[in-house]
C-alpha cells in the first residue's frame, strides 16, 4: 500500500511542487492535496504518514511526529501572503473580533502573539477570532486575516494588480519596495500588516509557517520510504531552484499576477530548516507557552 504525503497547493510550494509533478511520485508515495488546517487533521489522525502541516500542527502534538530534516516553509522578512488587513490601526485594535481564515492555525497564533506580546493587546478583551471569510469581514467591519493564495490575489487586488507598495502609505506593507502607482485601497481596509514582517522587525529572526512533519510510528515501520521522501522533494527543490523563472510564469495566472510579482514573491520564500529557522520556531513555541496556548515546550525531534 503506498505512503501518502500531504501538500499545500498554494503557489508558495510552487517551487517543488510544480516540478514533483513533473517527475511523478517517489515509488511509495501518493501526494494528498490541501490547506493546511485539513493536513494538519489528516496526519493527526493517521490518515496520511507525512504532510507539510503548520508549525502550530506540530508544536500542539510534537511528541507524535518527526521532522524531516532541512526543509521548511519560511520567510526571512516580508513574505506578502500572510496579512492582517484592518480597517484600525494595528496599535489601535480594541473590543474587536478579528475574522480569521479557516485554512490556517500557524498564523492565527502568529497574530495572537503579534497582539498580545508585542503590542500589549488582551485576548478575549481588546480581541477575539472567528472564523469566517473576507465577505463576513466586510460585513462586520472587522479586520481579517488572510494567507496563501487568498492574501497575495486580495493584495493584487487592493493595489490594482501591483501587490507592493511605498511604506509611506496607510496601505502600506512595511519594508516593500513599490513597484509601481497606488491606486485605491479597498475602503474596509485602509491597513495592511505583513506578519512575518513584523516578526522579524520584532525578534530578528525569520518565521516558519510549515514543517514537513512525519508520522512517527509510520516511519518505525518503514525508515527507508522516508529517506526516499526527503531525496525527492530535494531533487525536487534542485529543479525549482534552477526554473524559477519559468514557474513563476506559469503560476503566475493563478492569483493573477504579474510573473514578475509572481518571481519577487517566490524568491521571499524559503524552504530550508537552518539553524535560525530552528531558533525561530522555537521562540514561536515559547510565546505560545507563555500566553499558555501550548502546555508544554516542543522539542524538534528529527529523523
Amino acid at each position: 500500500m503506498l505512503l501518502k504525503v500531504g501538500i499545500v497547493n498554494f503557489i508558495n510550494t510552487a517551487p517543488f511542487y510544480l516540478p514533483w509533478r513533473g517527475i511523478g511520485d517517489p515509488p511509495q508515495w501518493k501526494v494528498v492535496e490541501g490547506p493546511p488546517s485539513l493536513l494538519n487533521q489528516l496526519l493527526n489522525q493517521g490518515k496520511i504518514q507525512a504532510g507539510l502541516v503548520s508549525s502550530f500542527e506540530y508544536g500542539q502534538n510534537y511528541r507524535k511526529y518527526l521532522l524531516l530534516r532541512d526543509i521548511s516553509i519560511s520567510a526571512t522578512g516580508t513574505v506578502k501572503s500572510v496579512l492582517l488587513l484592518s480597517p484600525v490601526p494595528i496599535e489601535d485594535i480594541r473590543n474587536i473580533s478579528i475574522t480569521i481564515t479557516p485554512k490556517t492555525a500557524t498564523s492565527v497564533m502568529l497574530l495572537r502573539i503579534i497582539l498580545s506580546s508585542f503590542y500589549g493587546l488582551k485576548f478575549n478583551k481588546d480581541f477575539s477570532f472567528s472564523r469566517g471569510t473576507i465577505e463576513d469581514a466586510k460585513r462586520k467591519n472587522s479586520p481579517y486575516l488572510a494567507i496563501g493564495d487568498e492574501a497575495l490575489r486580495l493584495l493584487t487586488q487592493q493595489f490594482s494588480n501591483d501587490i507592493t507598495t511605498s511604506s509611506t502609505s496607510d496601505c502600506a506593507i512595511p519594508s516593500v519596495e513599490p513597484e509601481g502607482p497606488l491606486d485605491n485601497c479597498l475602503p474596509n481596509f485602509k491597513y495592511v500588516y505583513d506578519l512575518a514582517e513584523i516578526w522579524m522587525r520584532e525578534t530578528g529572526l525569520p518565521f516558519v509557517f510549515a514543517v514537513l512533519a512525519l508520522d512517527r510510528h509510520a516511519v518505525l515501520e518503514n525508515p527507508e520510504a522516508y529517506k526516499e521522501l526527503y531525496n525527492h522533494i530535494q531533487a525536487c527543490l534542485n529543479i525549482g531552484e534552477k526554473d524559477i523563472e519559468t514557474i513563476s510564469k506559469k503560476v503566475a495566472p493563478r492569483i493573477p499576477m504579474t510573473p514578475g510579482h509572481c518571481l519577487s514573491y517566490l524568491r521571499g520564500i524559503e524552504f530550508d530548516f537552518d539553524n535560525r529557522k530552528r531558533e525561530g520556531l522555537l521562540l514561536y513555541f515559547k510565546f505560545l507557552k507563555d500566553l499558555n496556548v501550548l502546555d508544554k515546550m516542543p522539542e524538534l525531534n528529527f529523523l
